[in-house]
């Protein structure tokens, strides 16, 4: 399954190209991930635990950022570390505690 999604950033728009490669229902999905117009490719692994009856531990790993070009800043490792932040250390963590997105 191919799926994208766009970004702008600093007036940019970075279209993001992905194929799922491993999906094992409820506990693993794996997907690559690459950008129109850049060389590179990485891999982003999401993994669920479960950890007791009401506590489920993910794990997040995006192996691969190396290959993007290192003189954009947009992806440098520090930019993916910020996103990822804003994404599962933010939004997840409200959709979850609250039972949906708030803005």
């Amino acid at each position: 399954m191919n799926f994208s999604f766009s970004v702008e950033s600093e007036g940019k728009t970075y279209v993001h190209r992905c194929r799922v490669v491993e999906a094992d229902p409820k506990t693993k999905i794996s997907y690559t991930w690459s950008y129109d117009g850049y060389a590179g490719q990485s891999l982003v692994t999401f993994e669920l635990f479960r950890e007791a009856e009401n506590k489920t531990r993910l794990k997040l790993t995006h192996s691969g950022l190396d290959s993007f070009p290192q003189d954009t800043p947009e992806l440098s490792r520090e930019s993916f570390n910020e996103g990822w932040e804003s994404i599962l250390g933010q939004s997840l963590r409200n959709f979850v505690e609250t039972d949906g997105l708030t803005q």
